[in-house]
């Protein structure tokens, strides 16, 4: 209903906070059409707003009124229709905030124009802090988007990485390593490995990466002399400090995978560039100078 919606993005708790026994008029235009659509039972009379609302109030001791063309609704009520909504939002802010500091808070689409929104996200402001609302936040969503498509992505200059990204390898066993020590080691085709699979970094959480940069992995080549492939496995990880990769552990991510020719005796490397909405993975043989390609597009919970 478009003058509910109307009606709470533009409720303003400070207007009111002198006197919270005042009530908020909505008119009735919309919600009258609504009830006009509920089927009517045989033998039951149609339902009135009148009706509705005293029942409300002998129910649930509520102190709506309505006229022909307005429903009262006390202040304190209206104001506890947002409060789980907004809370919601603010704890989601509060989180990403403390995740990746930044200096600015953009509120953009329908419901950042709500005053309400707007004090609960001030408050949480810092020091250097600012929440800047555009003056029609409604329309910030789509204009971005036209904008994007219009410039075929160019808008974008640079990202602040959200996560670590990197790739798996086997680390060559070293005997006066103390981590190596206590890990232990594994043979394969009689070669020394250190015990599980490290987690090898490419791009490190909250640095800038300008659109199309690359970075290169160093020199890998198989484990397996058989192996006729080299197989980089892709993960993201929200922790910098963990260098061991454990599948029962949830503080890496797989993303994706890229898979390149390379030979007993070959040697590979992985980059990795950020496009506009997505990674580009390559495999490149430096013995044979061939390479391979895989893309990953950028979702919420792991890229």
């Amino acid at each position: 209903m478009e003058e509910w919606e109307e009606t709470k993005t533009h409720f303003d708790p400070s207007q009111k906070q002198d006197d919270p026994t005042s009530a908020c008029a909505m008119r009735l235009a919309a919600l009258t059409l609504a009830l006009s659509e509920f089927p009517v039972p045989p033998g039951e009379t149609a339902l009135l707003l009148s009706d509705l609302v005293q029942k409300y109030n002998s129910d649930f001791g509520g102190q709506l009124t309505s006229t022909r063309s307005n429903l009262k609704i006390p202040f304190m009520k209206m104001q506890n229709f947002f409060t789980n909504i907004i809370r919601n939002i603010v704890v989601h802010v509060q989180n990403l905030i403390q995740e990746t500091p930044v200096n600015y808070i953009y509120l953009v689409g329908g419901f950042a124009e709500s005053k309400m929104l707007q004090m609960q996200v001030k408050g949480l402001t810092k020091d250097g802090l600012q929440v800047i609302v555009p003056r029609y936040p409604q329309f910030m969503v789509v204009t971005g988007a036209v904008l994007f498509g219009l410039q075929k992505g160019s808008t974008i200059e640079s990202r602040v990485a959200r996560l670590t990204y990197g790739y798996l390898v086997l680390e060559h066993w070293k005997e006066k390593d103390e981590i190596h020590k206590k890990r232990g080691f594994q043979i394969i085709d009689g070669v020394k490995y250190v015990n599980g699979q490290v987690f090898k970094s490419l791009v490190e959480q909250g640095s800038t990466i300008k659109v199309l940069h690359t970075e290169t992995s160093q020199v890998c080549s198989p484990a397996d002399k058989r192996d006729s492939d080299i197989v980089f496995q892709l993960y993201s990880s929200r922790d910098d400090d963990v260098k061991f990769f454990n599948p029962a552990e949830t503080i890496h991510t797989r993303i994706g995978e890229v898979r390149g020719p390379c030979a007993d005796g070959e040697f590979s490397t992985l980059s990795i560039s950020f496009g506009s909405t997505e990674i580009r993975a390559t495999a490149f043989n430096e013995t044979t100078k061939v390479s391979s390609q895989a893309d990953i597009n950028f979702n919420f919970d792991s890229v």
